[in-house]
């Protein structure tokens, strides 16, 4: 299932009140340090969203990033913290990947030597 878009209406602000406006607009719960918002203002924000669009915008030069703890559950974070110290886990964006068979190309069977025995080594006298 796909997240819904939301219409977000968030005046530029101190980051701390655009957060808690952003959470009550798209209905999911986003926790923070308020060490890591303190005297940070966030831009204003206007249209239809994801709420993880919406979080993206939010924080975008901030230097903070918001990670999906569980479905509609964020945490911030500072961006330059190092992850692989951590055991949290790392939600990556969606990768489509797609391809195509070459009908042109065969794969042929492959075929197996048989092993040979080691000889044995002779003794030196």
């Amino acid at each position: 299932m796909s997240p819904q878009h939301v219409d977000i209406d968030i005046e530029a602000q101190p980051l701390g009140q655009a957060i808690t406006k952003l959470a009550t607009q798209t209905d999911v719960l986003i926790g923070v340090d308020a060490s890591l918002i303190a005297d940070k203002q966030s831009p204003a924000l206007s249209g239809r969203y994801t709420p993880a669009q919406a979080i993206l915008q939010l924080l975008n030069g901030s230097g903070l990033m918001a990670v999906e703890t569980t479905p509609g559950r964020y945490t911030v974070k500072s961006a330059n913290h190092e992850t692989s110290s951590s055991n949290e886990p790392i939600k990556l964006p969606e990768v489509k990947v797609t391809g195509f068979v070459d009908s042109e190309h065969r794969v042929t069977r492959a075929i197996r030597a048989p092993m040979r025995q080691p000889r044995p080594d002779p003794i030196c006298r």
